[in-house]
């Protein structure tokens, strides 16, 4: 049964009432909550796969920056070195898990230069990374 209030009849308003004098409200359906649920659910998934491959970016990253001081200091040493050294010739070690080696040749401006790069390699099989930093020193004349 419809009751219309005849205060909110002139302003184009309808009060719905059930013959008990109370207010009809059914609330929300299982249906209508489990895909509420669903969708929470799907969004929640996707935020965590975002976490997952924003910290191996991070990752990557820190390994990346360690990396580059490694080749940095290598090659900031080898560079202080005395042009005509004999310790300036190739060689390898391991840094803090990270694979160092370098390789001296002459350069392309002929005796008075060599060409050295510093290679940094990290990771194993189809997780690895190097990373190369090349320069040129010349002779001081």
């Amino acid at each position: 049964m419809v009751i219309t209030d005849a205060s909110s009849a002139s302003q184009g308003g309808i009060c719905a009432c059930q013959e008990g004098g109370g207010m009809d409200s059914e609330g929300f359906s299982l249906l209508e909550v489990m895909i509420a649920l669903f969708i929470l659910f799907v969004g929640l998934l996707g935020t965590a796969a975002m976490q997952i491959s924003a910290i191996r970016g991070n990752a990557t990253a820190n390994q990346m920056s360690e990396a580059s001081v490694i080749a940095s200091g290598r090659a900031e040493m080898l560079l202080s070195l005395d042009f005509d050294a004999a310790a300036l010739v190739d060689g390898s070690e391991t840094v803090d898990g990270y694979g160092v080696s370098w390789t001296v040749k002459a350069g392309a401006g002929g005796a008075n230069t060599r060409d050295i790069t510093v290679t940094v390699v990290w990771g194993q099989g189809d997780d690895a990374h190097s990373f190369d930093y090349r320069f040129l020193k010349v002779k001081n004349i």
